[in-house]
């Protein structure tokens, strides 16, 4: 009777853990692979959720910033873009006290395709004077950026400098082509 009480034992626990695996692998595993991965998905589409809201929130900041830069001058025009800035600089050299020897633009396409507008200005005056016209520049709300600047000894007996300064502009290239291709086509379309 031990024999036949201890072989049935045997044979509960046999099937109690062929049940407990067959549970482990038609159930529970798949349960927790699927869990797991639910939860690695959930976690990348909050990542997506948040950078779309914080690119959403954005959008307002860039579109004030936007609004500021037209109430500035600039323009996705390339020659009105020129203009403005040309006006921009001579006014800044007038305000600044300095004297205008010259004023030269020039359109410039980089190697990365971007196209800018580099303007040279030689001007003269005292060293507080182009330190103000130097600020009015990097103070702009235009795209502008000094890319080259030379000082040297102008009159002596005034105490004057010569300031040799050249300014770009920067245009976006797509705006840029899109503005172009649309001036081309009205002028096709005039009889």
């Amino acid at each position: 009777m031990k024999r036949n009480s201890s072989k049935h034992l045997l044979t509960i626990v046999a099937l109690c853990l062929l049940g407990l695996l067959a549970f482990d692998r038609l159930l529970l595993s798949p349960y927790l692979t699927t869990r797991t991965r639910l939860a690695s998905e959930k976690k990348e589409l909050s990542l997506l959720l948040r950078q779309d809201r914080e690119l959403f929130e954005r959008k307002e900041l860039w579109a004030t910033q936007w609004e500021n830069l037209k109430k500035a001058g600039f323009s996705i025009d390339p020659g009105e873009a020129e203009n403005n800035a040309l006006k921009s600089v001579r006014e800044w050299i007038s305000t600044s006290g300095l004297t205008l020897v010259s004023l030269k633009p020039e359109r410039i396409v980089t190697k990365k395709g971007a196209k800018n507008i580099s303007i040279q200005a030689l001007c003269a005056g005292t060293i507080p004077k182009i330190t103000e016209f130097l600020w009015h520049i990097e103070s702009s709300s235009l795209p502008l950026k000094i890319t080259g600047l030379q000082l040297s000894m102008g009159k002596e007996e005034r105490n004057e400098l010569s300031l040799q300064v050249r300014i770009a502009l920067f245009l976006p290239p797509e705006q840029e082509n899109r503005s172009l291709s649309t001036a081309n086509s009205q002028k096709e379309s005039i009889p």
